[in-house]
């Protein structure tokens, strides 16, 4: 009975893994065929909404485009290599003998790079925070609890931590 609990429990964790990298693999699809067709004005409409939302004048608005040029060129480049690494992840999965070693080493460099996509996410975030005023950067903070995310990871925890608020 023990041995078919594990054996189970196994093929729980397998279908997880499996299915998270669907997951993660289409979401990356989508993200690089929305940026693949997307021409740099298209580029600009993440910054309107902000320009909007934040009241900047045109003098910040322009900043936070220029700070953010190296930003976005660096994002392209992490997506790029996240995708042929998934693929080469899916490459081995599909092996009849899978090589544990270089799943691990794939998994890792993955991680790496989902580390890398989120700096930039992190450094867009205070590029945008250099140019606000003290009023805006109030208003930016909401914002930044919806962009990362902060409670939508709740509903996966064991712990709900919902409530908690940043101060």
């Amino acid at each position: 009975m023990k041995n078919n609990n594990a054996s189970l429990m196994k093929f729980y964790r397998l279908n997880i893994v499996l299915l998270a990298i669907n997951i993660a693999i289409l979401v990356i699809w989508i993200m690089i065929s929305a940026s693949s067709s997307e021409d740099p004005k298209l580029k600009l409409n993440s910054n309107e909404f902000l320009k909007k939302e934040l009241s900047l004048d045109q003098v910040q608005f322009d900043s936070i485009n220029r700070l953010d040029q190296i930003n976005f060129e660096n994002y392209q480049r992490i997506l790029r290599l996240l995708c042929s690494n998934r693929r080469l992840l899916l490459k081995e999965l599909s092996q009849n003998t899978p090589d544990k070693e270089a799943i691990n080493k794939l998994t890792l460099r993955i991680g790496h790079l989902h580390t890398a996509l989120k700096r930039q996410t992190v450094n867009h975030l205070l590029n945008i925070k250099k140019v606000c005023t003290q009023d805006q950067q109030e208003k930016l903070r909401i914002l930044f609890e919806e962009i990362l995310e902060v409670n939508n990871q709740c509903k996966y925890c064991k712990e709900k931590c919902e409530n908690s608020k940043l101060k």
